[in-house]
């Protein structure tokens, strides 16, 4: 079942749907709700507890002060010490208000101990060191005993124990101080005083009853070396007697944005048919996605971060969380409310919020990254990311299909980026980790590698060592499109033309950009004349003419054009550029290790690309009837050359013969009315004929009349006659139509029969030849009567000497044959009458005796 885009599921609060997003509502200041300056947000106790996640570290902090402020115990001094923006001052806030307005929100926490205190506040951001109050002055004055410490205050002194055990005084109390490590490190002229005064408060109020102090101290100094002091100074007295609480920690960070953005996350089979989705694709993929997202437990992180993506709120809190700039918690919802705003406006198709879908046109989301990294990154983002001249989208415009329907390119480069910054830790992400931030209902996942490929083949800030990241060091891409700025229209036609000269290939006998007819011979090869990229399609005299004369051979020649020589134009000046490179000892030592090795192999790419973009340019190829024929585009490794590809394209279609029928060769040269036709003028038929299906070679040519011959669909007349019998034709041999072979075959055998003397057997001796008439001899020539008789056991094929040793000598002469024959065998009835005894009645022969007996068999 299709899922639900998450917009159609999930409701944000008001102020996202309007775009309404003021940057103080994501940034709690205890000082300003204790003015009453902040917004409603966190003034109004309902409102507040009303948009805030109950941690299990907050409703412990809860109760715990609480439980000291009844008297019950516990441990009254508490540190909340968490990265920058981890929801300390948000704790603060929620023990204010429980104390402050216990009665507003007694009906959302009825559970939570109740007691009454007062409450003493110190922000460190708000006090002027200078020209205001010192922390001990401010909490004098808020209980109304700043007259304890007046001259402590204006010395900058801190009063000690006693002085602040009676400023404090016996009533339950709750002591909040924020942000006192920037405080510290302001006042620097007094920085060992106020630590003084630490040391001092936090005894005192630990040997005081129902009194606690809470104090938000950071993990890390964001202020400089003093800062550091400063920190170290401050863990060390509140570190001995410290309990410290995590605020937010596992997933709760997810509840919390959730319940801060949004008024309505959706229904719970909604959000876990959403998360099994994930889980059930991420399995299929196996080793293509990192091991923990296959895990049970990443399917609850899911469902508990829906409708984000959990990876997008990780690397937001983890990664961008790091920089003290950021302000992890309020900093994350900060810009997550402008993403959620973003993505509900456009109502992109999609179950989740993905990193990718990050949208970083949008100058508001942008802004929120780029202060914390530098506005050089702005040119980054405008060169390979997002904008309208940004090169991922202009991948996703020319790839089309699911890359431009989904933004792919786009949307890997904005997740590449957010993963390319962390100010502790190692920077980058990794193929698999992209898969996950990216691939959702809809996406093929193996479109991922390839589109990750292509980004790096073309962006310029793009690098990769494992990981993949963005920085403002251009890469090799950059460099490469710089130094091809310098390559010359003369250099780029000159290694055009030897490109495709090597790539003409030797299969068809090719003539490289003829400039005129006379430049391809008129011979019997098989030619291809290769045209310049600049080419008239009209102008096709080279079939016409050869030289000063017409073309004899025209069928022999096809010619091929480009149909666009820009891409290989831009690949031969690739090559060229990378050639550059690597012979710029100074520019190529300047590279990054992985810069060097991708310069090796781009080289290497880049001479076989040529080669390629070679073969795919000359597609257009005009046949001897002036035809022009689109080859398309070829199929990688299918062809090597321009000429194995027109050969193959011509084999196929049937243009060229690698076997001829003899039937073709027949029905092609004989006309009605022509008898023999010599087989050099048959093979030039075909040579000259346009549009003639044309043998590869003469050796094939002959091969067919060999063929031809022995199956009687011709005969063939080279000094013999052969008809159904093996010959060796050659260019001067005859062809004979079937018939006039047979023919003059019988002839031929008749005309030695003639010329052959009688032998009857072995054993009987040659007759004496007669002479020749008009011989003189040594007697008169007399008159005289002839009559034989003889008996001659004779086999039927000696037939033929009875007739032309006995009876032909004899022609002129009155002649009277008598015939007596005995037969014996197997003969038919009809041969017997309607052969032989019809043959006897047309010569009128005497027949005195016609006897037909059966023979007895055995």
């Amino acid at each position: 079942m299709k899922m639900r885009s998450w917009w159609e599921v999930a409701t944000p609060v008001k102020e996202i749907r309007e775009g309404n997003i003021r940057e103080d509502i994501f940034a709690a200041d205890l000082g300003d709700v204790v003015d009453g300056k902040a917004p409603l947000e966190y003034i109004d106790a309902v409102t507040f507890f009303s948009r805030t996640y109950l941690t299990e570290g907050l409703n412990n902090l809860l109760e715990d002060v609480l439980s000291i402020l009844a008297g019950n115990g516990g441990n009254p001094v508490i540190q909340l010490k968490t990265p920058f923006g981890g929801g300390k001052t948000h704790a603060l806030l929620a023990l204010y208000h429980v104390i402050k307005n216990r009665d507003k929100i007694d009906h959302l926490y009825p559970d939570l101990p109740k007691t009454s205190a007062k409450v003493v506040v110190f922000v460190g951001t708000k006090q002027d060191p200078l020209k205001g109050r010192t922390p001990w002055g401010e909490m004098a004055y808020q209980l109304g005993r700043y007259d304890f410490v007046k001259e402590h205050d204006d010395k900058r002194i801190s009063p000690g124990k006693d002085v602040l055990s009676k400023v404090l005084g016996d009533e339950p109390l709750l002591i909040l101080i924020d942000e006192l490590v920037e405080y510290a490190v302001k006042a620097k002229d007094f920085a060992d005083q106020v630590s003084a005064f630490s040391q001092e408060l936090t005894e005192v109020v630990r040997a005081r009853g129902r009194c606690c102090l809470v104090c938000t101290l950071p993990s890390s100094a964001p202020y400089g070396e003093r800062g550091e002091r400063a920190l170290n100074e401050l863990q060390k007295i509140f570190g001995r007697v410290e309990t410290i609480y995590e605020p937010v920690k596992g997933m709760e960070l997810y509840e919390i944005i959730r319940k801060r953005l949004f008024d309505y996350v959706g229904d719970e089979s909604t959000i876990k048919n959403v998360a099994q989705s994930h889980f059930e694709m991420y399995q299929k993929m196996g080793a293509d996605v990192p091991p923990k997202v296959k895990e049970v437990a990443y399917r609850d992180k899911i469902e508990h971060a829906y409708p984000f993506h959990p990876e997008l709120i990780d690397l937001l809190y983890e990664r961008w969380g790091s920089y003290s700039t950021f302000q992890r918690t309020r900093g994350v919802m900060a810009l997550l409310a402008w993403v959620v705003h973003d993505l509900y406006k456009q109502r992109l198709p999609s179950p989740l919020i993905y990193p990718s879908l990050v949208n970083l046109e949008n100058t508001k989301i942008r802004s929120n990254f780029i202060k914390h990294i530098g506005s050089e990154y702005n040119s980054v983002i405008d060169s390979d990311i997002a904008g309208r001249s940004a090169k991922s989208q202009r991948i996703d415009k020319e790839m089309g299909s699911e890359y431009e329907k989904y933004g792919i390119a786009k949307n890997i480069a904005t997740t590449i980026f957010l993963y390319s910054f962390t100010s502790s830790g190692k920077s980058g992400i990794t193929l698999p980790e992209i898969r996950v931030a990216i691939l959702r209902e809809g996406i093929p996942p193996t479109i991922v590698g390839d589109a990750v490929n292509k980004l790096k083949d073309e962006l310029w800030y793009l690098h990769t060592d494992g990981v993949y990241r963005f920085t403002t060091q251009p890469n090799l891409n950059r460099v490469i499109v710089e130094r091809e700025q310098t390559i010359t229209s003369e250099k780029t036609v000159e290694e055009t033309r030897k490109a495709i000269q090597n790539g003409a290939g030797s299969d068809l006998q090719c003539y490289l950009w003829p400039k005129s007819h006379a430049d391809i011979p008129d011979d019997q090869n098989l030619k291809l004349a290769i045209l310049p990229p600049e080419f008239d399609k009209e102008n096709l005299e080279f079939f016409d003419k050869a030289g000063s004369g017409f073309r004899a051979n025209r069928n022999t020649l096809f010619l091929i054009g480009m149909d666009s020589h820009e891409s290989l134009s831009m690949a031969i000046k690739n090559w060229l550029a990378l050639k550059s490179i690597e012979k710029d000892p100074d520019l190529s030592q300047s590279l990054a290790p992985q810069d060097k090795k991708d310069l090796k192999e781009r080289i290497e790419a880049a001479k076989s690309n040529i080669n390629f973009e070679v073969i795919s340019a000359y597609r257009h190829l005009a046949l001897p009837e002036k035809v022009w024929k689109d080859l398309g585009t070829p199929t990688i490794g299918l062809s090597s050359s321009i000429s194995e590809r027109v050969k193959n394209y011509l084999l196929q279609e049937g243009r060229i013969l690698r076997e001829i029928s003899p039937q073709y060769i027949f029905n092609k040269a004989f006309g009605e009315g022509e008898g023999e036709k010599r087989v050099e003028n048959i093979y030039n038929l075909f040579l000259r004929t346009p549009g003639l299906s044309i043998p590869e070679n003469k050796e094939i040519f002959l091969d067919a009349i060999k063929t031809g011959v022995k199956g009687k669909k011709f005969g063939l007349e080279d000094g013999s006659i052969y008809f159904g019998e093996d010959c060796s034709p050659t260019m001067e041999s005859i062809v004979l139509r079937p018939e006039i072979a047979e023919q003059k075959k019988e002839k031929k055998r008749e005309d030695q029969d003639i010329e052959r003397p009688l032998v009857l057997d072995r054993e009987i001796p040659q007759p004496p030849a007669p002479p020749e008439r008009g011989e003189v001899t040594g007697k008169q020539v007399k008159r005289k009567k002839l009559a034989i008789r003889a008996k001659v056991p004779l086999p039927w094929n000696f037939w033929s000497n009875i007739f032309r040793g006995v009876i032909q000598p004899l022609q002129g002469d009155q002649l009277r044959i008598t015939i007596e024959v005995e037969a014996e065998g197997e003969i038919d009835e009809n041969t017997i009458n309607l052969k032989i005894k019809e043959t006897l009645n047309q010569i009128g022969a005497e027949v005195e005796r016609f006897n037909v007996v059966d023979v007895d068999e055995g």
